[in-house]
Order: C-alpha cells, then sequence, then structure tokens
C-alpha cells in the first residue's frame, strides 16, 4: 500500500487527535553568560533567536494499530495503512531516521521504503509469531528516546500521570528496564501489575491503543510538565528532611566511566572538581542518588554548574531564579538546553569548552576546558 506524507495541518485535523495544551508563542529570555573557551566561533542564536513557538500536546486514541519502532522513532499503522508518529511537525523527519537506522534483520517490523517523496509499507512479514497481540486497552508510555533521563522528565511521567489519573482498564506499555526506571513509574503510580514492558524493536499489534503525540519534541517544559514537576518536588520535600541548602558541582565522572571512559568524557574534570570544591561547591552525581534524594538536592540549591548531559535536566527540581551554569564540551545542545532552562524561569548560562575534534565523533569527543578561566566566568556570574 502507498503513503503520502500528510501536510502539519491534515495530520492536526486528525480525528483520532485531542487537543490537551496548544502551541503558544513565547520569548526566551537569553543566558546571562556565554563563555567560549573554544577556540572557535559558537553558533549565532543563543542570545538572539528568542522568539518561538512551543510545542502542542494530544492523546491520541487508535484501534488495531501495529506499533514499532524504537530510539528516536516510534510509528503506528493501522490495518488500512495510515501512518503516525508521536512527533507531528517532523513526521518525515521521523520516518527518514527509522529508514536510515533500521534494527537487525531479526526484528521483524513493518518494510517500509521511500521513493520520489511516497513511501510504501509492507505488513506482510508481520505474524502472530513475530509480534506481541495486546487485546485490551493500553497506554503506550515510552518517551521518544526511552533511556533519556530528560525525556522521561518532560514526557514519560507526563504519560504516566495521565494513564493513572484516567483510572482505566488495561496496561501502561513503555521501555522500563533500569531500576531506576520502574522506581520513577512506582512514584506516580503506576506499579508492576500495569506495566507492560516495551521490548526494543518489537512489533505490537494493539487492539486500544492511547498515546501522547506532540507538534514537535522539545525540551521546552509547558506548564502541564510543570505543575508536575512542582507537585513532585513539593511531595518529596513534604516527606523528608530537607538537605542543607549549597551550590552544587554535577559530575560526569561516573558516567564517563561506564561508558568507558572517553565518551563526552571532561578529561580534566578533577581539576574542576578541584577548583569548585574550594570554593565551596558540593560535587553530586544525581545517578548515584535515588529520586527522592535527587529532588531535595536540586531544590535546595543556591547555585549549580555541571557538565551538559542528562543529569542536569534534574534542574527541573530548582527553585525559578536558581542560576545555572552548564560547562559543555561543544555548542551542539546549547539552544535545546537554553530552551529548557528559560522555560523553569532559570538565571542560566554557558561555559563551552575545547573539543578533541581528532576522534571524529563529533559531537560526543572527549573535551577539556580551561579550568582558571572557567571558574573565574563561573565566579562573575554567581
Amino acid at each position: 500500500m502507498n503513503i503520502v506524507l500528510p501536510t502539519k495541518e491534515q495530520l492536526l485535523r486528525n480525528r483520532h487527535l485531542t487537543l490537551l495544551q496548544p502551541e503558544r508563542a513565547w520569548k526566551r529570555h537569553a543566558p546571562t553568560l556565554v563563555s567560549n573557551l573554544s577556540g572557535r566561533d559558537i553558533k549565532p542564536g543563543l542570545s538572539t533567536d528568542l522568539r518561538h513557538t512551543t510545542h502542542a500536546t494530544f492523546v491520541g486514541q487508535y484501534s488495531h494499530q501495529y506499533l514499532f519502532g524504537f530510539h528516536h522513532f516510534h510509528g503506528l499503522i493501522g490495518k488500512s495503512g495510515e501512518f503516525n508518529c508521536q512527533e507531528l511537525d517532523n513526521y518525515a523527519g521521523r520516518l527518514n531516521w527509522h529508514l536510515n537506522n533500521l534494527p537487525p534483520a531479526s526484528n521483524a517490523i513493518p518494510k517500509i521504503a521511500s521513493r520520489s517523496g511516497q513511501y510504501t509499507v509492507d505488513v506482510s512479514p508481520l505474524n502472530d509469531g513475530n509480534i506481541v497481540n495486546i487485546h485490551g486497552p493500553v497506554f503506550f508510555g515510552s518517551p521518544i528516546e526511552p533511556a533519556n533521563w530528560g525525556m522521561w522528565l518532560l514526557h514519560g511521567l507526563q504519560s504516566a500521570i495521565a494513564f493513572v489519573a484516567a483510572g482505566q482498564p488495561g496496561g501502561f506499555l513503555c521501555y522500563a528496564p533500569e531500576t531506576w526506571q520502574q522506581k520513577l513509574l512506582g512514584f506516580v503510580g503506576v506499579h508492576a501489575e500495569r506495566l507492560i514492558q516495551q521490548k526494543p524493536w518489537q512489533t505490537y499489534f494493539c487492539q486500544q491503543l492511547a498515546l501522547h503525540q506532540y507538534s514537535t519534541v522539545d525540551l521546552v517544559v509547558d506548564s502541564w510538565a510543570r505543575t508536575i514537576l512542582d507537585n513532585i518536588r513539593a511531595r518529596c520535600r513534604a516527606a523528608a528532611f530537607l538537605p542543607p541548602p549549597s551550590k552544587l558541582f554535577v559530575s560526569r565522572k561516573s558516567v564517563t566511566q561506564k561508558l568507558g571512559g572517553n565518551y563526552r568524557a571532561l578529561l580534566n574534570e578533577v581539576q574542576l572538581i578541584a577548583a569548585l570544591e574550594t570554593r565551596g561547591y558540593v560535587v553530586v552525581e544525581p545517578e548515584t542518588l535515588n529520586f527522592e534524594d535527587q529532588v531535595l538536592r536540586f531544590s535546595q540549591a543556591t547555585a549549580v554548574v555541571g557538565l551538559g548531559g542528562a543529569a542536569m535536566f534534574n534542574t527541573a527540581f530548582c527553585n525559578p531564579g536558581t542560576k545555572v551554569v552548564s560547562i559543555e564540551g561543544t555548542d551542539t545542545f546549547t539552544l535545546n538546553h537554553a530552551r529548557f532552562f528559560a522555560s523553569l524561569n532559570l538565571e542560566y548560562g554557558f561555559v563551552i569548552g575545547q573539543e578533541d575534534s581528532t576522534q571524529g565523533r563529533h559531537p560526543h569527543n572527549p573535551w577539556t576546558v580551561d579550568v582558571e578561566r572557567a571558574v573565574k566566568a563561573i565566579e562573575s556570574f554567581i
């Protein structure tokens, strides 16, 4: 069967969609600090491209759907050939990403091909022996990046809370093999007996399927997500003794070691830590803390300095107005991170270090930072 990609307007008129939160115009406040220590020009726009349109959020409700895909892409195909995706504006981009990053041939998925802007889909490889049939109602809750902590905070929690709030029968289909994912789901009320573990690249046939869909997947914390995060912060603070207020340095040492010591590693992090500790910073590695402790640490922070990465998404639990500095190896992710910090009403800045481009893994190369200049810039801001 042939699929012609619809326009955004056609997608938004999809009869299966219910609008939960509309797009809105938004002006991001600029970073207070941009210290470029990279020795290269960085991309323009961090301090000038301030006008944005934030994403819209929908709930889609479908019947008799093949659900397939995994990292960066989850697709739906109905028996009559209609195609859908978690991200509506970037529909074609997500589909093309999938076509360029297919799983091993042993995984049974719909076969999609592209030619002259049209797509064909073949579901004949799918049968009862290689798909999982889900007969009752199911809510699909995996974020578009299923292992990404930030996407869990921005999207995974929304899906889980919506599923619990609806109080409907059925399961919550989600990629959650890690203990931290299961504990996070349990914290908001999705317990093991309701969880259906999504397996990477497994195709599911769902009789009744609901999921959240977005006009675009950005890192802007919308009002719904902000309410959820505020409620979690208040709940954790009410249930435990608070740690003393402190300036935090968010380290990636454990993550660096886990990933082989070279992946996006700040090679002189030890020297940076030593310099910041003499100035009163407390080093935290959030992945070594339980969820409640992470929330409490960041909710009590007077300032947060950290290496750009998943752990810095814990600034979602900081109080508005907290000063945050993200130290990054390249400017690849700074604009998205700026949107995240600004949408939380944090006062934020960046220090850009020197990437070792000889490794050929941009933007995931190891890097260094001039510690003396970086600390001087941070002190001038905080």
